[in-house]
């Protein structure tokens, strides 16, 4: 797992606080920035978020139904939605963030409490035993 796979992972799982990772974020380069989405798109295609995990997602991460990313993600396909939200423009990024952290965060946890309830080996689900 890269390290932006790790701090992805370290945030859904509440072991990093949301301001926290936006502040990772904001503070990070442009270039990086682009990177970050780019690997936080796989990772979520990857958890396969159910529209019921989207929509918690973007109750969870403060924004508002209206946003375009929002607007995106529940009205499109996941790996579409995933491309369009990555052709947006840089002031649509923070927002995309948080939402994708939302949905990441309920989609990941749903598969920790079932596909891996009684233990695996993802090497994302056992930060804490690292």
């Amino acid at each position: 797992m890269n390290e932006i796979a790790f701090k992805i992972n370290m945030l859904a799982q509440g072991l990093v606080n949301l301001d926290e990772g936006v502040l990772w974020f904001t503070e990070s380069s442009d270039v990086e920035q682009a990177a970050i989405l780019n690997e936080f798109c796989k990772v979520l295609l990857q958890s396969h978020p159910s529209k019921r995990e989207i929509e918690i997602g973007i109750v969870t991460s403060d924004l508002k139904l209206t946003y375009s990313p929002c607007v995106v993600m529940l009205s499109n396909p996941l790996n579409v939605a995933c491309k369009k939200i990555l052709a947006m423009p840089k002031n649509e990024w923070v927002k995309t963030f948080r939402l994708w952290l939302g949905v990441f965060s309920e989609s990941d946890r749903r598969r920790r409490e079932t596909e891996c309830k009684s233990g695996c080996s993802h090497e994302w689900h056992n930060i804490q035993k690292s």
